[in-house]
């Protein structure tokens, strides 16, 4: 098999990526101050149970627990807005963090096209399978299986795959910016 080199690499939503990063350093950066005295009362005691039961533990508690929850959610999304979409002189490989990579060889991608979610945002997504009906109009629910690739519309990506796509699937990415007319 060739290699494969890369013809264009780009961030699949770089805005948002910086916004989130800005939130987490700012909720960080509150939680220690709002919890610094708190915690080292915390860690000043040597029995379990002592900690469980003073009065500042409830309190750590609850802040830990929003803060996981905000993680596991931004780790949820991560694959259809942090990604750092390749294009290759013959696939498309999706770096996702803290995941695997999906890679979608150019002559495997039955399914190519921009649909708009529920939300009314526009999405691109690249396909190994076809994509069920229940799903246009509504494509950011479709849950993107190992053949998937789902991402937030930029005009940044769509350039860059209509610039480095072969000719039938720039077609078909083409036909389908149609969709934007519709809701003008």
């Amino acid at each position: 098999m060739g290699k494969s080199y890369k013809r264009s690499s780009f961030l699949v939503n770089p805005n948002l990526l910086w916004v989130v990063l800005i939130y987490l350093i700012l909720v960080t950066a509150v939680y220690y101050y709002a919890l610094s005295d708190d915690l080292e009362t915390l860690l000043a005691l040597d029995d379990v149970r002592l900690i469980v039961e003073s009065e500042n533990f409830g309190v750590i508690a609850v802040m830990a627990a929003i803060y996981i929850i905000n993680l596991l959610i931004i780790y949820w999304c991560s694959e259809q807005y942090f990604g750092l979409l390749s294009i290759k002189t013959d696939c498309i490989i999706l770096h996702r963090p803290l995941k695997f990579s999906k890679r979608i060889r150019f002559d495997e991608i039955q399914s190519i096209g921009v649909d708009i979610g529920t939300t009314g945002a526009f999405w691109i997504y690249i396909s190994s399978r076809n994509i069920p009906f229940k799903y246009h109009n509504k494509i950011n629910r479709l849950t993107p299986k190992r053949g998937d690739i789902v991402f937030a519309y930029s005009d940044r990506a769509y350039d860059s795959l209509c610039a480095y796509l072969p000719k039938d699937l720039r077609k078909k990415l083409a036909a389908s910016r149609s969709i934007f007319r519709l809701y003008e």
